[in-house]
């Protein structure tokens, strides 16, 4: 896994869109924790960030072809360990675990009962 410090020197813009029901917590990732997310497992809090808004609104958004409300909000981040994915898997310098990053985790989860393996992936850059 390759993991980077975001943000070490100085404040480095995000942005997420936050539903009407969680906008009085917004770094509290409960909306991720309902049915769980990519890189979360359900009950398992997460805040799913992206650097431009365009990207924000379109992982909000995901394959629902219907806006919900929302509303883009900025974060700053200062200091925050994450993994890595901006240049794909890298076999040099990747488990072969993280070969599979782009599965369609909804078809895994919700179509197959089967737990996916960006879930595992999680797992290890929590551990990290």
């Amino acid at each position: 896994m390759i993991s980077i410090t975001l943000g070490e020197g100085g404040d480095v813009a995000f942005y997420r869109v936050i539903v009407p029901a969680y906008a009085s917590s917004p770094l509290s990732g409960m909306g991720a924790a309902c049915q769980g997310g990519r890189f979360n497992r359900p009950e398992q809090e997460a805040l799913y960030l992206s650097l431009d808004e365009s990207t924000a609104l379109a992982e909000y958004k995901q394959d629902n072809p219907w806006l919900r409300p929302g509303t883009i909000c900025t974060f700053f981040v200062n200091g925050l360990r994450v993994a890595d994915l901006s240049a794909g898997f890298d076999p040099e310098h990747w488990s072969s675990l993280w070969a599979d990053f782009a599965v369609d985790w909804r078809a895994e989860w919700f179509g197959r009962s089967i737990e996916p393996p960006t879930w595992y992936m999680a797992d290890d850059v929590v551990a990290a």
